[in-house]
């Protein structure tokens, strides 16, 4: 039982320490960089807008998603509640495939996104999280301090953010084909900008973690240190940059360069915490005692900071070919934050125009924080009212075998 509660005490301390955003994004796995015939504000190339298009209404779209990259919903409903058994805890422990156990959550709602002519403005809200555990500690939480162990704290990261977004898109042509022609390879290149006012009402992440305890036959000693900082409102901006190419052949290709710059200054109720376990030569004489371990956090005030927001690199190719449009992103953040994972991502998705009023999309992503995620959606088209909605799953196609689910749904006028 003190074993048990000293994992649990840490583990518990450990624990209170790429957003997508779109129905139509989501259906095709994230591979909507290059959607021209009804491009988004927060999810496609800022080029897209260089050709001119009719008034279109964006009244909402929301979506949400949550995963983890070990355990399923099978695994939850058969392990939670239960005793375990030796052989429970190696399987629990053998589910974490890395060095660490991740997970993730997003969610954004958009009202309203308008576009006319080479123009469009947007606002939505963007919560995310992301947490990363190293697998030592899982271990310690299942079997308890193993004698002849250290469990080092290095690698433990986690980070959440809430904030809006205002932004406005536009773009230029770069140049047009003057005499088309088929032997031409290149005939249209447009240039796009998207500017965005940020507010950001959330702000918590981990800035270090370090410290070990080390375990013998009859004691426990070591510490763990996790220094963290918060804030409760602040405001920035982010420039996102685009250029798009129509090839011969029905082929585009695309390079988005995005929060290049993108900041939030943190400016109320900054601080930075400073959280602290301790096991001073806890050993087996110990066992009465109430205190196995001394926890604290010490908190303070901190002056305003600047917050980056992850950059990222895309590079898309599509391609139509009579009712089907085929399109492939490859993103790169560089740096992980509580909306980016920097493991490369691929996300190759299709489209299938049924008629004027129906597309089936589907998609799958690999890398990236969902390693392997499946994606399928429907857009359907009443008079002047458009519908989309998106089912994502991550690890398996099975319900059971799932390892984070996702949706989304908009709703779209067209006058």
């Amino acid at each position: 039982m003190r074993r048990a509660r000293l994992a649990s005490l840490l583990v518990s301390f450990l624990a209170t320490t790429d957003v997508r955003a779109g129905a139509r994004a989501d259906a095709l796995g994230g591979a909507a960089s290059l959607c021209a015939t009804e491009p988004r504000l927060f999810e496609a190339n800022p080029a897209l807008l260089g050709t001119r298009r009719p008034l279109e209404l964006r009244l909402f779209d929301t979506s949400a998603f949550a995963m983890n990259d070990s355990y399923s919903l099978r695994d939850y409903q058969r392990w939670n509640g239960a005793a375990w058994s030796e052989a429970d805890k190696a399987q629990i422990l053998g589910r974490i495939n890395d060095e660490e156990f991740n997970c993730a959550a997003r969610g954004s709602g958009l009202a309203p996104e308008l576009y006319l002519g080479r123009w469009g403005v947007g606002f939505r809200t963007v919560a995310a999280a992301r947490g990363a555990l190293p697998r030592e500690w899982v271990e310690l939480a299942l079997y308890g301090n193993a004698p002849g162990r250290t469990y080092t704290l290095d690698g433990a990261d986690a980070a959440a953010i809430l904030y809006s977004e205002l932004a406005g898109a536009s773009a230029r042509p770069l140049w047009r084909d003057p005499t088309p022609d088929a032997s031409h390879l290149l005939r249209s290149a447009d240039l796009g900008l998207r500017l965005s006012l940020l507010r950001g009402w959330r702000l918590a992440e981990i800035e270090t973690a370090s410290g070990s305890l080390r375990t013998t036959i009859d004691a426990v000693e070591g510490n763990a240190i996790v220094q963290s900082r918060t804030a409760e409102g602040g405001t920035g901006v982010a420039l996102d940059l685009g250029l798009s190419a129509n090839l011969r052949s029905d082929w585009t290709v695309g390079l988005e360069a995005r929060r290049l710059p993108g900041w939030i200054w943190w400016h109320q109720r900054p601080e930075r915490h400073r959280s602290t376990v301790t096991a001073d030569s806890l050993t087996l004489e110990d066992a009465g005692e109430d205190d196995l371990i001394d926890s604290r956090t010490d908190s303070r005030a901190i002056a305003t900071f600047r917050g980056a927001l992850a950059p990222s690199l895309r590079l898309a190719v599509s391609r139509r070919h009579l009712r089907w449009t085929f399109e492939g992103d490859l993103e790169r953040a560089w740096s992980n934050s509580a909306e980016t994972n920097r493991t490369p991502r691929l996300a190759l998705g299709a489209r299938f125009l049924a008629d004027e009023h129906l597309e089936w999309r589907t998609g799958i992503t690999v890398g990236g924080v969902e390693r392997v995620a499946l994606a399928a959606g429907v857009g359907v088209r009443i008079r002047s009212v458009g519908f989309d909605l998106a089912l994502q799953s991550v690890g398996s196609a099975h319900v059971f075998e799932q390892r984070g689910v996702g949706a989304a749904l908009a709703v779209s006028l067209f006058p």
